[in-house]
């Protein structure tokens, strides 16, 4: 079994490398669109006499190509879950007929207790109920995303984090809502984030204060003001301009943390690969 887990030809090993593949895919797309010109900030009188706001203007919209290559990373992902969780049946109930194979998924909750719902309640759960051993339902339960505040409630540990915070940050968690909106409604969602920023020139005058209106790497749509430029009362608008980094975003990523799309599904996919 060991051997099994550790072969570079297991399927989840097959599809974790599919998915590298779409990552790398994606990444070369995201620079050449960096690269495009696809997007531009335009400065403009701001309501105070000393300052400039900057709007941000989408010129061409995001290829579907580069949502599809997004999709195929996460199905590629949350399928190696799936190939896991048959593997684990396989294990401890052998040969198996097909409703049983049809049985075996990845069990992704909240709770521990809607975890041993997945192996009690319908026609498959019953079915489940055989084909994982106690050994295999720890397996899938160490992963869950409930799982690290039950061990440290067990050792007398209590956690400031909410449940709901949990779930949201957990990586299968994300991967499945990922790939529940790829798979049955449309392409992920992508958007333009804003990302850190500077300026540069004349910095020897008055002091200046850049007032944000916008969250660092939250999903921007055209014609939204990303914030203004101040200088002192008095002293005029800024002789300078601020430089303004973009990068992509999931819109449909579960986690409040925002985080740019290749770095994102890298982080997915190194944390499948240590499982």
């Amino acid at each position: 079994m060991e051997e099994r887990w550790g072969d570079p030809e297991a399927p989840w090993w097959a599809k974790l490398r599919r998915a590298r593949a779409h990552i790398d895919e994606v990444r070369q797309r995201v620079d050449t669109l960096l690269r495009a010109e696809t997007w531009s900030i335009q400065r403009e009188p701001a309501d105070s006499a000393d300052g400039w706001a900057y709007r941000f203007r989408l010129h061409r919209p995001i290829p579907a190509d580069l949502s599809a290559a997004v999709g195929d990373a996460v199905a590629n992902m949350r399928s190696a879950l799936d190939y896991v969780a048959f593997e684990l049946a396989r294990h401890h109930a052998g040969k198996m007929s097909q409703k049983e194979e049809a049985a075996t998924s990845f069990p992704i909750f909240r709770d521990e207790a809607a975890f041993k719902q997945f192996f009690a309640e319908g026609a498959k759960g019953k079915l489940r109920s055989g084909l994982y051993g106690h050994v295999q339902r720890k397996a899938l339960q160490c992963v869950q995303p409930f799982a690290l505040t039950d061990e440290a409630r067990a050792l007398g540990v209590v956690r400031s984090t909410d449940p709901q915070d949990d779930l949201l940050t957990d990586h299968a968690y994300a991967l499945n809502a990922l790939w529940n909106i790829d798979k049955h409604r449309r392409l992920p969602g992508l958007a333009w984030a804003l990302g850190p920023m500077w300026w540069s020139g004349n910095v020897e005058g008055p002091a200046y204060q850049w007032v944000g209106h916008v969250r660092e790497l939250s999903p921007l749509q055209d014609g939204t003001v990303l914030g203004e430029l101040r200088g002192l009362p008095g002293s005029g608008r800024p002789q300078v301009d601020p430089h303004h980094e973009m990068d992509l975003v999931l819109t449909d990523d579960p986690s409040p943390y925002g985080s740019p799309l290749v770095a994102r599904l890298e982080r997915l996919h190194q944390s499948l690969a240590g499982w």
